[in-house]
């Protein structure tokens, strides 16, 4: 049978999906990343495999929606991702855009308020009235995401860094030992090799042990953490001066690595905020297909 819809929210960890039969029936599933960064053959290959995969999972759809993380409308990258999708796909009723118009689409209406979205990165983003996108942050792990899952790990690293810097490496700080554990390192060596041959991901990966660190009693694992949750309502702020709305909706996994980093984020804006903890693509299709019959 064919599906109504298959929604994409597509990420630098992993792709996940949802498809809406026609009698109603609401699947879900995961497949490998998909970002906007699509710079050489090699990485065209990769995405075109993980697009036909998920065609096999979910058969063909008369609506294909993708949201695209690092994904800008104007650019060539979009062009071509959506030709390529839609042969695959095998659908003409494609639409393509940046996976946080898509998140916030999910769960808010145009002018409605202020999505807050930690992963790996962090962006605060809305959609106003006329339909336009804007965001605050999302630049990137190269120049910003600040509290994002990246920026954790980064954090991690400069706890690490400075420890060898001041000649103090101590392997019974918990944060210390966590991280090292996690990286599998013993030395500098092993963590350079960790470091620059995984790149964002590796990283990314260490931010788990801060909350592990924190329950152990570490300070400085406090402090990254309330860090994380402040520079993610620095950026809530900043776009709600410009656009003066008054909702916050919060979602991502940064937020599931330790409760302090949403109460810090609410403490920093001062406001109602929401967590939501539910899948984009699923809620996607919920909000706009099934609640709208």
């Amino acid at each position: 049978m064919m599906a109504r819809a298959l929604c994409l929210d597509c990420g630098a960890s992993s792709t996940k999906w949802a498809t809406l039969s026609g009698d109603g029936t609401l699947r879900s599933g995961s497949a490998d990343y998909i970002t906007g960064h699509i710079f050489n053959d090699s990485e065209w290959a990769r995405v075109s495999k993980t697009l036909k995969e998920i065609k096999e999972q979910t058969g063909i759809a008369q609506q294909v929606v993708m949201g695209v993380t690092g994904l800008d409308a104007s650019m060539e990258v979009s062009r071509k991702l959506r030709t390529m999708a839609s042969s695959i796909f095998e659908t003409e009723s494609l639409v393509v855009m940046n996976d946080m118009q898509l998140a916030y689409s999910a769960f808010l209406s145009p002018g409605e308020g202020i999505l807050i979205y930690g992963g790996t990165g962090s962006v605060a983003a809305s959609i106003d009235s006329q339909g336009e996108f804007h965001r605050a942050g999302g630049w990137g792990f190269m120049i910003a995401d600040e509290g994002g899952g990246f920026w954790i790990g980064q954090q991690v690293l400069r706890h690490l860094t400075l420890s060898w810097d001041i000649g103090n490496f101590d392997w019974n700080d918990s944060l210390t030992s966590l991280a090292m554990t996690q990286a599998g390192c013993r030395n500098w060596d092993d963590l350079r090799a960790f470091v620059y041959g995984g790149g964002r991901h590796a990283v990314a990966s260490l931010a788990p042990v801060v909350a592990q660190a924190k329950n152990n009693g570490s300070e400085a694992a406090v402090e990254i953490l309330e860090g994380a949750g402040r520079e993610l309502g620095k950026l809530a702020l900043v776009l709600q001066a410009r656009l003066k709305t008054k909702k916050f909706v919060a979602l991502g996994g940064v937020f599931k690595i330790d409760n302090m980093i949403f109460e810090s984020l609410k403490r920093n804006i001062n406001q109602e905020i929401e967590l939501v903890d539910v899948e984009i693509a699923e809620n996607w299709i919920k909000k706009n297909l099934i609640n709208v019959e």
